[in-house]
């Protein structure tokens, strides 16, 4: 593009090197011919009191300077005049621009480049404009992140364009006129094993059909996942128009399904989780908007009920990532102890065993309670090297005990173990 336009100002300069003294007419000849020789609109341009003058152009240019307006002259239309006179100036070296004639769907887009046309024969300093047609270029551009922005399956959004067209709508309305709700299919890999991926899409494309029957023309939906659809709701009437919306969803998708292919009636169940703007937390984008979203529909899945963010859940979840990280340094540098509960017998009442308990003790001397991290440690994976790690310490503390005591003892210790 940029090569297009500087071999265009190499040539005019060439030719108006050669430009023989007093000979106006033959330079005006081969610098006519020089631009209609070009294979996209050109003009040169020049400024005498104040004034720019068209002084050549080629005949797409020409074409393309017939304005809707007629007193309307092309230079102003695609707004290159200011760039012009400071190339003429010598302020600028030269300019480069899009310009869009029309409307986007139906018009056309260029690259306009100004550059000068150096002229030793002092004839005065001179540009040309050029414009480079991008039509086919800009739209398939547009075309491909449209694609990239479009669920294929069902043809609503994907995540992508629906983070996006969220960020859109927050930007217009504000977060406290907005809701998200968010829907999860359960149990839907099941489908997918018993019916193939096809029968797995048909029944995509039914649920995206009802919950789109379902809601109102300023709500969006996409689907944000294999099983997983958003809503952005506009709240016209208040907060109780996202439980409503989120109610219908839930009465249409408990109706059954009934696939061309299968002879079965489908019934799906669902979580959904629901997000508003609450005060001090209010999001302020989309992403931020839809993690509220995810942490309500997490909890949905748990309690089988339609669930609404709040902000102890979000703090609740971040103690458990952080406590996540800790829990898996400490087991590292070996931080965590146990403690022995003696267990008596009731016929004797002596001492005939131990129970080992895990304890967690921070650095800054608060314990954390053995049902919050041993949870976490079975939510991360942990819980393997958790039960190796406090099998290990019982053993070896009996042992140590024996040889402390110079004989075996007549003691069992219980461990508590992970099914896993």
């Amino acid at each position: 593009m940029k090569v297009a336009t500087d071999q265009a100002a190499k040539v005019l300069s060439i030719v108006a090197a050669r430009r023989p003294a007093g000979d106006g007419s033959a330079y005006d000849m081969e610098r006519q011919v020089s631009l209609d020789a070009l294979p996209l609109p050109a003009a040169v341009v020049s400024l005498s009191k104040q004034t720019l003058n068209i002084v050549a152009s080629n005949v797409a240019f020409g074409e393309l300077a017939v304005p809707q307006d007629e007193r309307q002259d092309l230079l102003d239309r695609i707004e290159a005049s200011v760039a012009v006179r400071q190339v003429l100036s010598g302020t600028s070296e030269g300019a480069q621009f899009e310009w869009q004639d029309g409307s986007f769907v139906n018009g056309r887009h260029y690259t306009v480049a100004i550059s000068p046309v150096v002229s030793p024969s002092q004839i005065g300093r001179q540009v040309v404009v050029t414009l480079i047609e991008r039509t086919g270029e800009v739209r398939a551009g547009e075309s491909l992140r449209r694609e990239s922005r479009t669920d294929p399956l069902t043809g609503l959004s994907n995540r992508a364009g629906f983070v996006e067209a969220l960020e859109r709508r927050i930007a217009e309305l504000g977060a406290d006129r907005l809701a998200l709700v968010m829907v999860d299919l359960a149990r839907f890999s099941r489908v997918n094993e018993c019916m193939g991926s096809l029968g797995a899409d048909e029944l995509i494309i039914t649920v995206a059909r009802r919950m789109l029957s379902q809601l109102r023309g300023t709500d969006l939906l996409a689907r944000t996942g294999s099983n997983e659809f958003s809503i952005a709701v506009r709240l016209d009437d208040g907060p109780g128009d996202v439980l409503a919306a989120a109610r219908r969803v839930e009465v249409t998708l408990t109706r059954p399904f009934r696939l061309s292919d299968f002879e079965i009636k489908i019934k799906i169940d669902c979580a959904i989780g629901c997000a508003l703007a609450t005060g001090g937390d209010d999001p302020d984008d989309a992403e931020t908007f839809m993690r509220h979203a995810q942490h309500a529909l997490y909890r949905a899945k748990q309690t089988k009920q339609i669930e609404h963010y709040q902000l102890s859940a979000m703090n609740v979840a971040r103690r458990r990532f952080t406590m996540e990280t800790e829990l898996r340094r400490a087991l590292e540098r070996d931080e965590l102890t146990l403690a022995f509960q003696p267990l008596v017998s009731l016929e004797t009442g002596k001492i005939t065993g131990f129970e080992a308990l895990s304890r967690w003790v921070l650095p800054d001397n608060e314990l954390v309670a053995p049902a919050e991290f041993i949870a976490v440690a079975e939510d991360c994976g942990l819980i393997l090297p958790l039960g190796r790690w406090a099998l290990d310490r019982a053993l070896g503390t009996m042992v140590a005990w024996d040889a402390a005591a110079g004989y075996e003892l007549p003691l069992y210790m219980s461990v508590n173990l992970s099914p896993i």
